[in-house]
């Protein structure tokens, strides 16, 4: 474990002696945020048809996100904080490995990937500052280090990256075959 991770840990977290309406805040995004998200994401395919194959396509990437982050998280084998005895476990969670952070790597994928359509760029804003408030939180309950969600951040962008390059390829190689 470096300094820096452990410093920005005990800047952030909640502790041994957390601020109750923080706790609560953070306790609520925590656990809840990605309804939120999912909510924002059905709502924009609900409202706007023309993006729902991209919101399908953005939806398949996130649930191949999910199982690579967990597979790279045990592989590396970090423990999370409560796991070290740095922090109460505020959320349940499994003592699992924690880098990267599945959550983050999940949502900043899909905020990513959002934002590069611009029909959807709001949603993805509005994803992406869900990402941020949700990482901060996941920190605060003490589930998770600083570099769990930002490793959690960059697997997301490299994983948006890669889905938007595709997408390209993919549009490319219909409008080559149209007649």
């Amino acid at each position: 474990m470096n300094a820096w991770n452990l410093a920005l840990f005990d800047l952030i977290a909640a502790g041994h002696q957390p601020n109750p309406v923080l706790l609560w805040i953070a306790s609520a995004l925590a656990e809840g945020s990605t309804w939120v998200c999912a909510a924002l994401i059905a709502a924009a395919a609900w409202k706007r048809p023309a993006t729902r194959a991209r919101v399908v396509f953005v939806l398949v990437v996130a649930a191949l996100a999910s199982p690579l982050s967990r597979e790279l998280a045990a592989a590396i084998g970090a423990p999370r904080p409560f796991m070290l005895g740095l922090s109460p476990e505020y959320v349940e969670h499994g003592a699992r490995a924690g880098l990267p952070s599945t959550h983050a790597s999940v949502m900043f994928t899909v905020a990513f990937m959002l934002i590069t359509d611009r029909r959807l760029r709001t949603v993805g804003w509005a994803v992406l500052a869900i990402a941020v408030a949700t990482a901060w939180a996941r920190v605060y309950v003490g589930v998770h280090f600083p570099a769990d969600v930002a490793a959690g951040a960059l697997l997301g962008a490299c994983l948006a990256a890669a889905a938007q390059g595709v997408w390209i390829g993919v549009a490319r190689l219909r409008r080559r075959t149209e007649p």
